[in-house]
């Protein structure tokens, strides 16, 4: 479970798309679409087994936690930095990471995919810049 969730590769995608052409609203849509992608879901779901674990016991799983915390708003952070637009990046960062958690859930849980993408385009076209 460690070496499938401590690997670098969809973070390491998702700062490509983050950092791809286009406005800020579109390489996060992008990096939403990348994450959201159904056949993903079987990563959300072990995720989110090792995190419940982890938030039970924060003692046990104290690394897994502080890269939970930290590794996705950096990579978000880096890729808003880049915009004078986004006065507080990381904040934004800390804003959007958290969307696409609460998302992710939701996808977990079977809700229209539709409604999900749908919810992210509303929130984001609040979190950033025009």
């Amino acid at each position: 479970m460690d070496e499938i969730l401590g690997g670098t590769a969809l973070l390491d995608r998702l700062g490509e798309l983050l950092t791809a052409e286009g406005t800020q609203a579109e390489r996060v849509a992008a990096a939403w679409r990348h994450l959201a992608d159904p056949a993903r879901l079987p990563h959300l779901q072990l995720f989110f087994a090792r995190f419940g674990m982890a938030a039970d016991v924060p003692g046990r799983h104290p690394e897994f936690l502080a890269q939970t915390r930290g590794r996705w708003v950096e990579v978000v952070a880096g890729a808003l930095r880049g915009d004078a637009a986004v006065v507080r990046p990381e904040d934004t960062a800390v804003a959007i990471v958290a969307l696409w958690r609460g998302l992710q859930m939701l996808l977990i849980c079977g809700t229209p995919p539709a409604e999900v993408d749908a919810a992210h385009e509303r929130a984001v076209a609040a979190l950033l810049p025009a």
